[in-house]
């Protein structure tokens, strides 16, 4: 009896074991990163019947209370409790057509908030229970109700169908547009596909009255797809003209939701949970922990994340690019710390919770220290030989051969942390621990780098062998080593190049490049020391890395707190949680053989196959909402011209990315106003205060989180200035003062005009009076005086004629007569500087030539005077006279020349005198040594004034003087 038991005990152990072996593909169902929308985050019930995405990218949703809208900045919803919305979808126009239950169909144009209503009391339905709405490829709205089928042409026609017009039965559920045209129409008993002509006819009847069609798809290949509520069914298929079962379940299960995504993934909402269909299997998907299972209509959006609705708000479930293994699927850790595949393609993955063993096939196994290992914080893996595998661990290694666990006998590797266990090309192993890398040959030791041969006293937690052999060492807070392979080991730290001491990870990509990872950032290594690569965003130079993965075509894969980036030469993408990620903390990463990038997280593993995945990270599509003033409620209006007191504004921007779209970062600038681009923000709306008037053109721009930015969008709009800031006011103005500043101006000019006239006149009249004097004293100098000295002179010459004379009284007469000579000769010398003779007699020419004649000097004088008496008025000649005079008696005076010219033309309507020497000229201000003209030069100016001309000096120190004078030619009146 007992070896009865016993052998059906067996038999029970060894069948529990086939069924585990055959579903092995099952032990480690994969689990997806989610995100719930509630009430609390604007929606108006938690139970969500339907969801529709819009043209605009906005997220429709139906509740058993009314409608919401959500733009990933905000929700716009409508409750109402009468309001059972079941249905959605768009016209052409961009209207929302929502079906209810109760009410009919409830239609909201875009940008508008208030609803218009069709209805049965209206004759446009024949029931106001809408269950489903659809608007197909030649813009027809179908109708679905519990009174039959209706279709709206875009003409306004209506045509009805019913079970008398051969549809299963008046109530139908869901409608589904196949790949011709065939509108499909899912009832409480089976399925039929229909065309609109002059009429709704059936073209294909599936009567299935056993089951009741709850929702209905057509897939890419032409397959229709029903899911059903029935006792033993799940998913009808219909193919090619025959029906079969795609999903078929031994238990009742309502099939409320149908979805192939845009990777070909089948996906079922159901009553009892999300599923996956995989060669006609069902694979629960792992939500959240939600009160209820209920699963009900299925989106994908633009973005590649499927949306779910639910009893308890909307779920969103992110681009769904990795297969993820957690805790709840049989991992021992949430963390996966190390990684390796064997040439078996066995999988092992070390937690701080023990390791385990996923083989390419068979059933997956979990050791810790119940199975032998001496710690369960497992951190490496290596197979040394075929089927025998080391694992490193806090507290030593231990050998994994044939399922079993056992000591390397090398008492070194026990009781010790070993970090990092590699395999040279030559069969022998290299293990890290703390202050010490140990090379092992066979089971001994062949080779120990401790502190002699540079190892610090720290733990070595990173070890590679490059393409040339050369180990490299990272550690904890002392930087990398390089290994000579004969001595000593190298160290290189944050003085040297490296952006921390912190070493995470070291590997070599497939052009040859040394990448070596840090707690601050992530650096390569040139042939000769550690530099910083080229890359405009911190991401990768301020973050810790956590591991480098080389990939290929010189793709490199960094793994970080904040997820995984892709790197060729600049940040290609970045994958986190809201891809599928696992977790965003990334511990490992490898990729296997087959092409897979394995990830290991906090929160578990992740796998992406690479080889179907090149897809760069789309930018997001930005666009600006509107302008909304201060004191105005309501939305943003697209304002392009405010007034100058509608100055103070919030500017709205959003962009339809519902990737955590909380954490999107914007830059904005406000072009006539902004020095720049401002500092990134997750805000989606900025103030401006007190603006003045001008014409203004905001950009804003966003960026993904790969880094990238995407091309900036611009509003432009104008303030109006007040009329006082017009154009035509200020010109009115500025015309004002500028007519009132030259009244002014012509009144001071007119005045300047006048004195200056009246110094001229004053000027002319003190030389016209000077000259009249030395006219005067001339002549009396000559009659009087001239004529008194010319009696004593003939007196002492009659006085020497008599003979009687003495000697002594001769002497004295003939003294006298040559005195009185003498002065006569002054005085008619004096006489003829004071009024030549010569101006009167002879004319203007003949006396300025005859001022050098009889000159006493060692000057040379040249004249070259044309005849001008004909071009200067009789009154204005000695003016003349006296500007060539008295520059010539400078000349003599003060020059120190040896050479002089006096050149006189008369030029068109001027004459021009330049009189110049080669003495040793004069400073450039011309005045003496008190800062002041000298007189000769003042006089010389004031007569040029008053001939009406101008006179300018030429005189550089050393090199001569010019004298230039021109006056106007006046010619005399006939």
């Amino acid at each position: 009896m007992l070896m009865s038991s016993s052998i059906r005990l067996l038999r029970f152990v060894a069948l529990l074991f086939l069924v585990r072996a055959i579903c092995s593909h099952e032990c480690f169902p994969q689990t997806y990163p989610t995100k719930l929308y509630t009430t609390a985050d604007g929606l108006p019930q938690s139970s969500i019947t339907c969801i529709f995405q819009d043209g605009r990218r906005n997220i429709w949703f139906g509740s058993w209370g009314g409608v919401a809208r959500y733009d990933a900045k905000k929700f716009w919803s409508h409750q109402n409790s009468s309001m059972h919305v079941q249905s959605l979808c768009e016209d052409s126009t961009g209207t929302i057509w929502i079906g209810t239950y109760g009410l009919g169909i409830a239609r909201v144009g875009r940008g508008d908030t208030s609803f218009t209503w069709l209805n049965k009391s209206s004759g446009e339905l024949p029931s106001d229970n809408v269950l489903c709405l659809l608007r197909d490829t030649h813009n027809r709205l179908w109708i679905g109700t519990d009174k039959g089928l209706t279709a709206l042409s875009p003409d306004g026609r209506m045509f009805r169908a019913t079970v008398h017009s051969g549809l299963p039965n008046d109530q139908v559920n869901t409608l589904a547009e196949g790949r011709d045209g065939t509108i499909w129409v899912g009832t409480l008993k089976g399925f039929v596909g229909c065309k609109l002509d002059d009429s709704i006819s059936v073209v294909t009847s599936v009567f299935a009255s056993y089951a009741a069609i709850l929702s209905m798809a057509s897939l890419r290949n032409g397959d229709v797809l029903a899911g059903t509520y029935a006792h033993q069914c799940g998913v009808l298929r219909w193919r090619e003209g025959r029906l079969d079962t795609l999903v078929y379940t031994n238990v009742p299960l309502k099939v409320m939701g149908i979805l192939e995504d845009s990777r070909g993934m089948l996906w079922l909402g159901t009553s009892v949970g999300l599923k996956q269909v995989t060669n006609g299997h069902l694979q629960s998907i792992p939500l959240m922990n939600l009160p209820s299972s209920y699963i009900g209509a299925l989106l994908e959006d633009h973005e590649g994340s499927i949306w779910c609705t639910s009893e308890n708000g909307a779920i969103q479930l992110p681009t769904l690019l990795f297969k993820n293994y957690t805790m709840s699927t049989g991992l021992p850790g949430p963390q996966v710390i190390s990684l390796y595949k064997d040439a078996e393609r066995t999988l092992y993955l070390g937690t701080y919770k023990g390791a385990c063993i996923l083989p390419d096939s068979g059933v997956a196994r979990t050791i810790d220290v119940s199975d032998g290992l001496p710690h369960n914080s497992v951190f490496a893996f290596c197979e040394v030989s075929h089927g025998e595998i080391w694992i490193g661990t806090n507290d030593g290694v231990r050998i994994l051969s044939h399922g079993k666990l056992a000591r390397t006998g090398i008492a070194e590797l026990d009781n010790y942390p070993v970090y990092r266990i590699i395999k040279t090309k030559d069969g022998k192993i290299w293990c890290s621990s703390r202050g010490k890398v140990l090379l092992i040959s066979g089971r001994r030791i062949e080779k120990t780098l401790r502190e002699q041969e540079g190892i610090p006293d720290v733990s070595i937690t990173v070890m590679y062998l490059d393409t040339s052999s050369r180990l490299w060492l990272g550690t904890e807070n002392h930087g990398v080593g390089l290994y000579d392979g004969i001595h000593s080991v190298t160290w290189w730290t944050d003085r040297d190049g490296l952006p921390s001491k912190w070493i995470h990870s070291i590997a070599e990509d497939d052009r040859g490049t040394l990448w070596v990872a840090t707690r601050e950032g992530v650096t390569q290594w040139n042939g000769h020391t550690f530099e910083a690569i080229h890359t405009p965003e911190p991401t990768l130079k301020n973050t810790a890395v956590s591991v480098v993965i080389p990939g290929d075509s010189g793709r490199v894969w960094f793994g970080t707190q904040n997820g995984i980036y892709e790197w060729k030469d600049s940040i290609r993408q970045h994958l986190a949680y809201e891809d599928g990620l696992s977790a965003d903390g990334v511990r490992c990463g490898m990729f296997s053989r087959e092409g897979n990038l394995l990830v290991g997280t906090v929160g578990g593993l992740s796998q992406l196959d690479y080889s179907t995945y090149r897809h760069i990270l789309p930018l997001p599509v930005v666009y600006v909402e509107g302008i909304k003033v201060d004191g105005n409620d309501g939305e943003y209006a697209y304002a392009s011209k405010l007034r100058y007191d509608e100055n103070t504004l919030t500017i709205g921007f959003n962009s339809r990315s519902f990737k955590n779209e909380r954490q999107m970062s914007f830059q904005w600038m406000l072009a006539g106003f902004d020095r720049g681009w401002q500092i990134p923000q997750f805000q989606r709306e900025v103030r401006y205060t007190h603006l003045p008037a001008g014409e203004y053109r905001f950009l804003v721009r966003a960026k993904n989180r790969g880094g990238q930015w995407s091309e900036p969008v611009a509003h432009a709009f104008v303030i109006t200035p007040p009329f006082w800031e017009r154009w035509w006011f200020r010109i009115s103005v500025a015309l004002a003062i500028i007519g009132f500043a030259a009244l002014i101006y012509r009144r001071r000019i007119g005045a300047l005009e006048a004195e200056k006239r009246t110094q001229q006149e004053f000027s002319l009249r003190l030389m016209e009076s000077q000259e009249n004097e030395r006219k005067r004293i001339a002549g009396e100098l000559h009659d009087s005086l001239g004529q008194n000295l010319l009696v004593i002179r003939n007196r002492a010459l009659l006085g020497l004629k008599d003979a009687d004379l003495s000697k002594q009284a001769r002497d004295q007469l003939d003294q006298i007569s040559s005195v009185a000579t003498q002065a006569i000769d002054e005085v008619r010398e004096i006489s003829y500087d004071l009024r030549p003779y010569q101006l009167d007699r002879l004319g203007l020419t003949k006396a300025i030539q005859s001022i050098t004649s009889g000159l006493a000097s060692s000057v040379q004088f040249s004249m070259d005077v044309d005849f001008i008496d004909d071009t200067i008025e009789k009154d204005q000649a000695i003016h003349v006279y006296r500007i060539v005079q008295e520059a010539i008696n400078n000349i003599l005076k003060h020059a120190g020349a040896t050479e002089a010219s006096v050149v006189i033309r008369a030029e068109g309507n001027s004459v021009r005198m330049i009189i110049s020497d080669n003495g040793k000229g004069m400073p450039a201000t011309s005045s003496d040594s008190n800062g002041k003209l000298g007189f000769g030069l003042v006089g010389l100016g004031e007569r040029a004034k008053v001939l009406s001309g101008a006179m300018t000096i030429d005189s550089t120190p050393g090199k001569g003087t010019t004298l230039t004078v021109i006056i106007p030619r006046i010619k005399k009146t006939p």
